[in-house]
């Protein structure tokens, strides 16, 4: 059976760890995360182990992945670096997942943030989550669902995570037109 990478991907604070931990625990498989890491070091904040974080979540994947040993990791997919490690696993013989999850706008992954803040959590700076959000978005549609042997779209604006499409590669199985409309709206807003 092949080794299988499920990546975990969203905006800030859209509700990507929450997912994470639940497919970790349901599959069995490790949860790999660059801000699991961070708040794991020994720092006032996590901006002052940031890099070190992100070296050693590297470090941990391409572990997983050498080792052929099935993975849960989060990701912004803000960036398109991450290509990188999906082409990787692809070489590597992994089967290739990725659940995206978002939000309706921007301002909600702000006041989400604002929330985590109020209650102990690390902050975000608010020009890191507007650029993350259009980013994500743009990214994930546009690039690395074609990369994935199978994706699946979330949105978690309400009381909980609800489907709205899934598919493989540029295929589309639509579970819920009008959510899946607002997706394709924040998709073209953010081009603009």
């Amino acid at each position: 059976m092949k080794p299988h990478l499920l990546v975990i991907a969203g905006p800030n604070r859209s509700g990507k760890t929450t997912l994470a931990l639940e497919y970790s625990k349901t599959y069995s498989y490790p949860y790999v995360s660059a801000d699991a890491i961070a708040e794991s070091m020994d720092a006032a904040s996590i901006d002052e182990v940031r890099f070190d974080a992100g070296r050693a979540f590297l470090e941990r994947v391409a572990i997983h992945i050498d080792g052929r040993a099935s993975f849960v990791v989060e990701s912004t997919l803000s960036g398109l670096t991450f290509r990188s490690i999906i082409e990787r696993a692809h070489q590597a013989g992994f089967q290739i997942t990725i659940v995206f999850v978002f939000l309706g706008s921007e301002m909600a992954c702000i006041a989400r943030i604002h929330e985590r803040v109020r209650k102990g959590g690390h902050a975000v700076a608010e020009d890191d989550i507007r650029r993350r959000f259009s980013r994500s978005i743009v990214n994930f549609w546009g690039s690395y669902r074609s990369m994935a042997d199978r994706w699946h779209l979330f949105y978690n604006g309400g009381a909980y995570f609800h489907e709205v499409a899934l598919g493989e590669g540029t295929m589309v199985e639509i579970r819920d037109e009008t959510l899946f409309a607002l997706f394709l709206q924040l998709t073209e807003e953010v081009r603009r």
